[in-house]
C-alpha cells in the first residue's frame, strides 16, 4: 500500500534536516535549501573553503521505521 504524501513529505523533510546538521557538523554552510530553477530542484545547497556541495537527500521508510542515510 502506498504511504499518504503528507507522511512522505513528512520524511522528506526529516532527512533534508539530518542532512544539513550533518553537512554544518563537519563545516559547511548551509546557503540554501530546495533551491528551484528552470532545470529542477536542488535539496541543499553548500559551501565549505571555497567548494560548493549540490546535495540531493533520500530518505526512505524500511520495515516500520525511517532511515536516514548519509
Amino acid at each position: 500500500m502506498a504511504e499518504p504524501r503528507a507522511a512522505s513529505r513528512q520524511l522528506g523533510i526529516r532527512g533534508e534536516q539530518a542532512a544539513a546538521a550533518w553537512l554544518e557538523g563537519r563545516g559547511y554552510v548551509i546557503l540554501a535549501r530546495n533551491y528551484r530553477c528552470r532545470a529542477g530542484e536542488i535539496d541543499i545547497v553548500a559551501e565549505r573553503e571555497g567548494g560548493l556541495a549540490f546535495v540531493e537527500v533520500k530518505a526512505w521508510r524500511r520495515l516500520g521505521r525511517a532511515d536516514l542515510e548519509y
